[in-house]
């Protein structure tokens, strides 16, 4: 959100200082504040507030189809999922069931698996 131009200068400075917190801390190893999880995700529900599911659907898989910032030919959704949509591809081959579970918000993996 912080580099998409649709809403990055549009975003509630709230909504911006919480993604900044995330992005200090993956990038820079910075710690989280105190009730990051609550923080989280009142912003996040604030961010995407007047969308329809299908709004946030389709948002998500646009995102998801952008190429990924530092490399070619590779798109977000193919830099976070691959990997696990290869084992997952390899037990179903063996003839396993799994469920997908995530700390990620529910509407997002939905949208993505």
């Amino acid at each position: 959100m912080l580099d998409d131009p649709t809403y990055k200068d549009i975003a509630p400075d709230d909504v911006k200082e919480t993604a900044q917190d995330i992005r200090d801390f993956v990038r820079e190893g910075k710690k989280l504040p105190d009730h990051f999880d609550m923080k989280h995700a009142r912003a996040a529900a604030k961010a995407y507030a007047g969308m329809t599911l299908a709004e946030f659907d389709a948002y998500v898989k646009a995102y998801a189809a952008k190429q990924a910032n530092g490399f070619r030919n590779m798109t977000y959704g193919q830099s976070f999922y691959k990997p696990m949509l290869q084992v997952f591809e390899f037990l179903k081959d063996k003839g396993f069931t799994f469920y997908v579970v995530s700390g990620s918000d529910r509407f997002i993996c939905r949208a993505l698996v």
